[in-house]
């Protein structure tokens, strides 16, 4: 097992708690806390196949590259000055401004209403495929690579 803090690989972690936080230190770490407890060894599942994993995918939902113009286009030929746009859509003019110019995109909430509203597609999803790094070989980041610990003389 890993420590949160340092890395280090220790066969046995205490779970410590250190500023609010519980986590699983070795023991060197374990005195920047409260140790409320040893950790016990998760017992692993049947082991699979590490060649055959496939990556995991992600959906994220991204706004379409040409929302600013596909909104102004659907704006004038619905005959709308920018003030009456922005009235109906109860939103004020310098957002929908700025939106039309691209300086400014809107949250995926606000977009997904515009495209009720309009009848537009302007969310879009993206499939994103993620590696697994194969156990034993983390490249996991920890509070200990991030920070440096002072230690008393």
């Amino acid at each position: 097992m890993q420590c949160d803090m340092c890395g280090k690989e220790e066969s046995s972690l205490l779970k410590t708690l250190v500023e609010g936080t519980e986590m699983n230190l070795c023991r060197d770490c374990s005195k920047y806390g409260e140790v409320r407890g040893v950790v016990k060894e998760e017992v692993p599942e049947k082991k699979k196949k590490e060649a055959v994993e496939e990556p995991e995918e992600e959906v994220v939902e991204v706004i379409s590259e040409e929302f600013s113009s596909k909104l102004k286009n659907k704006r004038e030929s619905m005959g709308m000055k920018q003030e009456e746009f922005a009235k109906s859509i109860n939103e004020k003019e310098s957002v929908v401004h700025k939106w039309e110019t691209g300086e400014m995109t809107p949250n995926i909430g606000k977009a997904r209403e515009l495209e009720k509203k309009l009848k537009l597609k302007i969310v879009e999803e993206i499939v994103e495929k993620h590696e697994r790094n194969a156990p034993g070989k983390a490249e996991a980041v920890t509070i200990g690579d991030i920070i440096k610990v002072r230690k008393k003389n």
